[in-house]
């Protein structure tokens, strides 16, 4: 909290929220795995506590969204492919979903490889999801998409500087550097200064 960092919990049972609301933990957001994408009750119980949750849209597809949408139109979906073969990720499919649903999606990381970030940072998700791990070897749930932790402040440098390159998408007229003539040799042109 103290460095502004939200903090939240992956569910699966509405107990869980429950006990968690009871003890007075400051939680930011849910995070409903996509398991439970089906799950009203966890659903419902979670959207009650006024914080924001996140639906993992694993296993389901644009219908299934659309209807769970349309009873709780407060949620936010994650696109995520529960595979971790790159070429299982659909990151397309968050344009799709932006331009069917009219809302912003997010991206969960389920992927080996995890520069697949990267090309995700153009689509503009809402937020990214990804696991994170210490140096220990142990298996962790998630143990073969998740980046480890002494790695993680160069890859999200490195992901705040592609963000940089994205610019506003419109092209406007910009003037030559002088550079291009001398390095070229050209005469400046009418029209072109």
């Amino acid at each position: 909290k103290r460095n502004r960092v939200k903090f939240g919990l992956a569910v699966v049972d509405a107990d869980t929220v429950k006990n968690f609301t009871k003890k007075r933990i400051r939680i930011d957001f849910w995070k409903i795995l996509a398991t439970e994408f089906f799950n009203n009750n966890l659903i419902e119980t979670c959207v009650k506590t006024g914080k924001e949750v996140f639906v993992s849209s694993g296993f389901a597809s644009t219908e299934d969204i659309k209807k769970l949408l349309s009873k709780f139109n407060s949620v936010k979906i994650i696109h995520t492919a529960l595979s971790d073969k790159i070429e299982d990720s659909n990151i397309l499919a968050i344009e799709k979903l932006k331009n069917k649903l009219k809302k912003n999606i997010s991206f969960g990381l389920h992927c080996k490889t995890d520069e697949i970030i990267s090309s995700t940072i153009a689509l503009r998700p809402e937020n990214i999801f990804f696991y994170i791990k210490d140096q220990k070897k142990r298996n962790y749930p998630d143990n073969s998409h998740a980046i480890k932790i002494n790695l993680l402040n160069n890859k999200v440098r490195s992901w705040k500087k592609i963000e940089t390159c994205l610019g506003s998408g419109e092209k406007v007229r910009k003037q030559i550097p002088k550079w291009i003539y001398n390095k070229l040799g050209i005469k400046k042109r009418l029209g072109f200064n």
